[in-house]
């Protein structure tokens, strides 16, 4: 009898001893969860996965927030030209759209621009390249952000950019808004005032006859230029305008004159170390 005892006291001792080491397992994996400041991998597909919960990234009350404005051009694995800073890897796009959700940012398109009582972001894209569509906006759909466009409207139906039917879905499914990037994408402070006004209606009316839009109000600066007159100017047509420069740099602006954020090839994921602790 007593044999059989001390069997049975063998094998508790196993098995509390197993359940001890499952526990310390998925203690583990809760603390890899919790204190990650990039993304969590799920182990299926490899791709980021939003928290389940963002406690460790409550949002203080009682503070008033700028949106931070992120500058991209093109979402490609592969560059094409030698500007390869401007060609963000779709993989790195997602991680950083995560990255903001799991950090309680929402986002807003570039004509909504105003201080907010949580965090928030806005996504621009410069010229309307053609992989807006086919890597970005499959993204964009996945976690339901919005992102602005700013288009050449010239370049429309152009090989390498936006047709006229992406365009129309994209600005159909809520989540996309098109802004102005000129007509050709001219340096606005080289033009005369005649040639200025042109580009800013003409480039207007085509994105309100495509997408349906009622009225376009966020305009991006060619090439990041621009001066007191063109901005003037560039008023009357429209109630924002944003720059290349970044706000590390620029500490007074307007509504005319955004500064924005730079994503670049080696950002990598972990997008909101970028923005300041406010």
């Amino acid at each position: 009898m007593k044999r059989v005892f001390f069997v049975l006291c063998a094998l508790l001792t196993v098995l509390l001893s197993s359940c001890s080491d499952n526990k310390e397992i998925v203690k583990d994996e809760i603390t890899f969860a919790e204190t990650d400041t990039d993304f969590r991998e799920t182990p299926e597909t490899g791709a980021p996965e939003v928290y389940e919960t963002q406690e460790e990234y409550s949002v203080p009350m009682g503070i008033t927030y700028s949106p931070c404005v992120l500058m991209y051009h093109l979402i490609l694995e592969e560059p094409y030209s030698s500007l390869t800073d401007l060609f963000v890897r779709p993989s790195d796009f997602e991680a950083q759209i995560v990255d903001m959700i799991n950090h309680g940012y929402q986002f807003m398109f570039a004509d909504e621009y105003h201080l907010t009582d949580v965090p928030t972001a806005i996504i621009t894209f410069d010229d309307g390249y053609e992989d807006n569509y086919t890597e970005a906006f499959p993204i964009l759909k996945k976690y339901g952000v919005k992102a602005t466009v700013f288009m050449i409207t010239d370049a429309i139906d152009h090989v390498g950019y936006l047709t006229t039917e992406q365009i129309k879905e994209m600005s159909d499914s809520g989540l996309v808004r098109f802004g102005s990037h000129t007509h050709n994408h001219l340096e606005v402070d080289s033009l005369d005032s005649s040639s200025l006004i042109n580009q800013l209606e003409t480039s207007k009316q085509r994105i309100i006859e495509i997408t349906g839009q009622s009225e376009v109000n966020a305009f991006c600066y060619p090439a990041g230029s621009y001066d007191e007159n063109s901005m003037s100017i560039v008023s009357e047509f429209y109630t924002f305008a944003y720059t290349t420069e970044s706000p590390n740099k620029t500490t007074q602006f307007k509504d005319m004159n955004i500064p924005r954020y730079r994503v670049k090839r080696s950002t990598g994921g972990n997008i909101t170390r970028l923005f300041p602790d406010e």
